[in-house]
């Protein structure tokens, strides 16, 4: 005993006949892509930290202007006792959503230059891909001054 096979099939425009299934596949793929592609934000504050420079840095010896000339100006100055802090920060947030579900992620690197009452460079930390609280991460670039 042989069963019969039905298909069902939609009229698409211009009198050509698409199987249901493909046109359902093709429609949840054409969504899916859709969620995916505008769902997904990147915002970077800051200026890239160049690392090459960071090598070229010597305690006692490196001056004011030989950082500037590396690394441009910073992202921030601050005065902390009788020393300088040149802060450099590059952040970088993104954020994510599928369907209900969504991430965001805060990360910067950070070098932070500090300099004795000469403009010598008395130390300094470079940090790379530090993880950073949403509700500390600046918004917007931050303006230099002392």
């Amino acid at each position: 005993m042989q069963q019969e096979t039905t298909r069902h099939f939609v009229t698409a425009p211009r009198g050509k006949i698409i199987p249901q299934q493909a046109l359902l596949t093709v429609t949840t793929l054409f969504l899916a892509g859709w969620i995916m592609a505008g769902c997904a934000a990147r915002h970077l504050v800051g200026s890239p930290i160049k690392e090459e420079g960071i090598h070229k840095i010597v305690v006692g010896k490196t001056t004011r202007a030989e950082i500037l000339s590396v690394f441009g100006p910073p992202y921030r100055v601050e005065s902390k006792g009788d020393q300088e802090v040149l802060m450099y920060f590059y952040g970088k947030q993104s954020h994510w959503t599928i369907l209900l579900y969504s991430e965001s992620r805060h990360s910067a690197d950070i070098l932070n230059v500090y300099l004795n009452q000469n403009g010598i460079v008395s130390n300094y930390a470079f940090s790379e891909g530090v993880a950073i609280p949403e509700r500390d991460f600046p918004t917007r670039s931050v303006a230099v001054g002392h």
